[in-house]
């Protein structure tokens, strides 16, 4: 990442002069992104190996940076990232309209393998003829982003670079795109000398229209770091080779003997060719081939060594391996692949980032427009993993649920079928009824429930649940999971912003030290928000109003909202609510006296805060009798 100081800037934008700088630091991670293209395309350094004369030279390189990079970066985007907005947003359609007509998917794939390939991969963003915002991939070994040195490293400005050639491709130049927060600058020059500017034209994307996808917070490319094991592996296969050719053109030492020319002048050579035999002219003469003793056994421990460490370090599973091949069903897959899970949490938490910067540049354009579009944050993006599916277990599963729940939910869930709503019509027709869960008489059955001002509660069956079904209005929406319940206010606290949680930090004291949870596990499995609330309640930001018997959720009861919060939402836009939204909200369940866990509802990311100082939402519950 190349960083600047806003304070060299000239009205807002680079001068010529920071811009040759900024060319010089660039020309330096240029050698290491030619290096890491240069592996991925078979150049390995097996490839410059020289031997003596006459010495057997197999150079043979493996396509494992290319293996890898596929890997990654096809299990990340390999299914078409998906945008969802909450409300009626006229100009949404639009805003899909304009990512489909850029291929965005093709183009998120091929950020996903430049972000595999070089550490990053980048995309600018650009009004086609009909004045409409289009996206396209850029080379990063040729195209990057300039940042401030501030602690949220803003971006200041691109850096597009184009080599100028003749009609007979020579090299007469380069010319540089510098794309600032309002214009796209030219500038030429022939050699290394400081770049003269040639043109300019305003863009409308209210910002630099220039992104970066990172890899990883350290740019490194997901090969990158086992180089050195690629090129260890690729010299052991060569030498094997090696070995073995030198094995076939072995030495013949002739003890005891001086053998001649035969009585047709044929040399030893030549009579060994035609003959496959040779006679000894004395009878303790002998002959035997000079070799070296080759350990097959030693050499395939080392090369299973290597490769397995390759994977290890990588986090990309093998699947030549039989044992990662020998239990295929949906746990075992997912325990098998948790190394590279880990690995894709990360790239998508950084892609994401990316995404939202595109989000941004595209709403502003389409805005200028007269589009109708939410802010960028408050678009859904989802990613969703090409993983293999067991079909037979699937189908196994739909079966037992069979009588359960209703056949358009099943339908839904068959890989194959894109559309669950005409695929549902297809096989039920259009009169399908409301299957009845086959469950206990006694009790109520799971799910979620519209409870009412009166304190009855109404099982909440989606599209099958009606205005009439109700008797007074509702006040809440209620969860049952076995004998967990809870009920979910209509609203967020302080009209859905973010805030603060306390005023101030809680005490330290033994008794307090006794309401803190700092350790994962145990905090998830938190079940006491009321408590938790109660040793808040003094020092409670005085935004959020909560009645004696409404509390903020623990991280353990938060959580199963969270599990279930696509139906809920439902519920709640039945009900006339706010849908939860997909940001960090608050749990009641404290680490320390200065901070408390919250979790992120779009993705399930847990994570603690300062309760004083951060800003999440709260959403109140209160106990679900029943």
């Amino acid at each position: 990442m190349i960083v600047i100081d806003r304070e060299w800037l000239t009205d807002g934008e680079p001068s010529p002069e920071l811009i040759w700088e900024v060319l010089k630091q660039f020309d330096g991670e240029r050698f290491r992104l030619n290096e890491l293209k240069d592996y991925y395309d078979g150049e390995h350094s097996i490839s410059e190996r020289w031997r003596g004369r006459g010495a057997p030279n197999y150079r043979l390189s493996h396509d494992l940076p290319g293996y890898i990079v596929a890997m990654t970066s096809g299990y990340l985007t390999g299914e078409p990232i998906q945008y969802t907005v909450n409300g009626e947003w006229t100009g949404f359609q639009t805003l899909l309209d304009c990512l489909r007509r850029s291929a965005a998917g093709s183009v998120d794939s091929e950020l996903a393998a430049d972000a595999a390939l070089y550490g990053k991969g980048v995309e600018m963003y650009y009004a086609d003829e009909n004045a409409m915002p289009r996206l396209c991939q850029a080379d990063a070994r040729n195209a990057f982003v300039v940042y401030d040195n501030t602690v949220e490293h803003r971006p200041v400005f691109g850096v597009m670079l184009t080599e100028r050639r003749n009609r007979h491709f020579q090299r007469t130049g380069q010319r540089i795109e510098v794309m600032t927060e309002e214009w796209n600058v030219h500038y030429e020059r022939t050699g290394g000398e400081i770049p003269r500017e040639t043109g300019r034209e305003r863009h409308f994307f209210g910002g630099v229209p220039m992104t970066e996808y990172w890899n990883n917070q350290r740019e490194r490319g997901d090969f990158e770091g086992v180089k050195a094991l690629i090129d260890a592996y690729d010299a052991l296969q060569s030498d094997r080779v090696n070995d073995k050719q030198q094995f076939t053109d072995a030495l013949m030492v002739i003890y005891g003997a001086t053998v001649e020319e035969d009585e047709e002048g044929r040399s030893v050579q030549q009579r060994l060719r035609e003959t496959r035999t040779l006679e000894m002219p004395a009878a303790d003469a002998r002959v035997e081939y000079l070799t070296k003793q080759l350990s097959e056994s030693d050499t395939e421990i080392l090369k299973d060594s290597l490769k397995a460490d390759i994977h290890k370090l990588s986090f990309v599973p093998d699947l030549t391996d039989e044992a990662f091949a020998g239990n295929l069903s949906g746990v075992a897959m997912e325990y098998k692949l948790f190394g590279l899970e880990q690995l894709m949490r990360g790239k998508e938490r950084w892609f994401r980032e990316g995404l939202l910067w595109r989000l941004r540049r595209m709403v502003y354009f389409l805005r200028l427009r007269g589009c109708r579009l939410p802010e960028a944050e408050e678009i859904g993006v989802h990613f969703s993993r090409s993983l293999p599916v067991n079909r037979l277990e699937v189908a196994q599963t739909l079966k037992a649920y069979e009588g359960l729940a209703p056949k358009k939910l099943l339908v839904g869930q068959v890989p194959f079928v894109e559309d669950a709503e005409k695929a549902n019509t297809f096989v039920m027709g259009k009169d399908e009824k409301p299957v009845q869960a086959q469950l206990p008489k006694s009790g109520i059955e799971d799910g979620i429930y519209l409870v009412h001002a009166d304190g009855k509660a109404t099982l909440f069956e989606q599209e099958y649940t009606k205005d009439d079904n109700t008797d007074s209005e509702v006040a809440a929406i209620g969860l049952k999971m076995g004998s967990f319940g809870i009920k979910i206010a209509l609203h967020d606290e302080a009209n859905g912003d973010g805030i603060v949680l306390t005023t101030k930090e809680n005490g330290n004291e033994e008794s307090d030290q006794a309401c803190y949870v700092d350790k994962y596990d145990d905090a998830v499995a938190d079940m006491d928000g009321a408590r938790n609330t109660n040793h808040l309640r003094n020092i409670l930001n005085p935004q959020i109003k909560l009645d004696d018997d409404w509390y903020i959720p623990s991280l353990g009861e938060l959580y199963r909202i969270f599990i279930n919060k696509k139906a809920i939402n439902a519920a709640l836009e039945f009900a006339k609510g706010n849908k939860l939204q997909g940001r960090w909200y608050w749990t009641s369940t404290e680490t320390s006296a200065v901070s408390a866990w919250h979790l992120h509802l779009s993705d399930g990311t847990i994570l603690w805060y300062y309760k004083a100082n951060n800003t999440s939402r709260v959403r109140a519950v209160s106990a679900f009798i029943f």
